[in-house]
């Protein structure tokens, strides 16, 4: 397989109903697709991404066993290492040593395209996810799917209410909308991450401003991230390559690209 020059990330945001509308699932087909948290058990994944130990990876392929993907990337944490909770520990030795888990250092404020700091950043997955894709395409376009960093309207068909100045979709009881798929995890209906000034995500997107050899696209028109260019679903899918290979020789491709950056435990 030749080294991809496209990836995509698939987030959560509720801008991916508007891909789904239009065949976004057979368009990915044969594509590199890092997926977010819970996004790994709803799309295409190749890889799925995640930065929370105990609310994502202990919960569902510890406690509860949910089918694993055949690859991972997540944030190296030392509670990883406590023997403490044998059951965890067991899990992810075994995870590693089978290469379905990889974990990497974090870096909470350093960006560096090589990850010789660490991937940035652990505070939310779709950083951790794009310093890793950088890393891993070096030259090409990423695209960002469901990177909407709130819950904008997505169409004005959408309710909605105000929050701390901005517009929150709602559903018809007034639940405020924030994912695009209906698995339940605790991240569901809530927003205050998004809207924090004091720790503002959307800001720290900013560090990946200056890159000038992976071209990245923001499919999310209603996205509060202005870092990257915007564009709809259907200007994605004219920008799309004829590149189709196996999963299996993607996810070969990040395990070797990823070899000496790898944690152990």
């Amino acid at each position: 397989m030749n080294k991809p020059t496209e990836l995509y990330i698939i987030g959560g945001g509720r801008s991916i109903t508007q891909g789904l509308s239009l065949g976004l699932p057979d368009k990915l087909e044969g594509k590199c697709c890092l997926t977010l948290n819970h996004s790994m058990f709803n799309y295409p994944t190749t890889c799925g991404v995640f930065c929370d130990y105990s609310h994502f990876y202990e919960k569902n392929f510890v406690k509860s066993k949910e089918p694993q993907p055949e690859l991972m990337v997540g944030k190296f944490h030392e509670e990883m290492t406590y023997q403490k909770n044998e059951r965890l520990y067991s899990q992810i030795r075994l995870d590693l040593h089978c290469g379905k888990v990889i974990l990497l250092n974090p870096s909470a404020h350093i960006y560096d395209r090589t990850l010789k700091q660490g991937c940035y950043s652990h505070l939310l997955s779709g950083l951790f996810a794009l310093s890793l894709a950088i890393y891993l395409l070096d030259v090409g376009k990423i695209f960002l799917i469901g990177f909407d960093a709130g819950c904008n309207p997505i169409d004005d068909k959408t309710k909605f209410k105000m929050y701390k100045g901005n517009k929150i979709a709602i559903a018809d009881n007034g639940k405020v909308l924030t994912h695009a798929y209906s698995t339940f995890h605790e991240g569901q209906g809530k927003v205050g991450i998004y809207y924090n000034k004091a720790n503002d995500v959307v800001k720290m997107f900013e560090v990946f401003r200056p890159e000038q050899q992976v071209k990245i696209y923001n499919v999310s028109q209603s996205s509060r991230i202005e870092t990257f260019e915007k564009i709809s679903y259907e200007q994605m899918f004219g920008l799309m390559n004829n590149e189709r290979n196996e999963q299996r020789d993607y996810q070969n491709w990040i395990r070797e690209s990823l070899s000496t950056l790898g944690g152990k435990i």
